[in-house]
């Protein structure tokens, strides 16, 4: 089974024309991409209360098309920064992204591997960028199902060294026979083994 690496990542950049145009105004202003391209990209901007003045900074962009959305919100398609241009061209999904001081981004990826996310962060850096490492993980690959078992066993004491709950009780409560719920928690017990020792041992 593929298990995908999710990571934050932050990179360095001064040329985003929609970031230095808004914090222009505020630096506290929020700045997300809907969407990525090598030319254009297409920003939100959360206003907070600032809306009209970030539209006249965001409308002196060159080529940029400015829309308001809602009294507080502000899409701005615009040229791509490089930060832009260089993650547009990655083969890896970028799932989310904010502006972190006026120079600064951070991406969420999805990775297919360790080795798949160093690959990309030698490319960002190749490019100047400056990539910064925030955040990995490794998500689990449990069921709705199973999350909903273990959270349930969880609050109801069944992991405490005197076992608050029974296999039996637990079992009655969630309204599924004994044998079903040993089974699942026996899957679910090998996959978090699983994890920590796919965590803990090197590549």
């Amino acid at each position: 089974m593929t298990r995908f690496v999710e990571a934050l990542i932050e990179v360095k950049r001064s040329d985003c024309k929609v970031t230095n145009a808004v914090y222009s105004v505020s630096p506290g202003i929020s700045v997300k991409r809907l969407r990525i391209g090598s030319e254009r990209s297409l920003h939100i901007v959360s206003c907070r209360g600032h809306m009209d003045e970030v539209k006249e900074e965001a409308c002196k962009i060159k080529g940029a098309n400015v829309w308001s959305s809602g009294k507080d919100l502000l899409m701005v398609d615009a040229p791509s920064c490089s930060a832009c241009r260089a993650v547009s061209g990655i083969d890896a999904a970028v799932t989310a992204s904010k502006s972190v001081g006026q120079h600064h981004i951070v991406f969420r990826f999805l990775f297919r591997s360790n080795s798949h996310m160093k690959n990309v962060i030698k490319i960002l850096a190749d490019n100047g960028l400056e990539p910064r490492v925030v955040e990995v993980q490794k998500p689990m690959d449990l069921t709705e199902r199973e999350k909903e078992i273990l959270l349930e066993a969880y609050r109801q004491g069944y992991f405490e060294p005197d076992r608050r709950v029974s296999m039996t009780e637990l079992a009655r409560q969630m309204n599924i026979s004994t044998p079903t719920l040993s089974e699942e928690m026996r899957r679910i017990m090998k996959k978090l083994v699983r994890n920590y020792i796919e965590e803990s041992v090197p590549e």
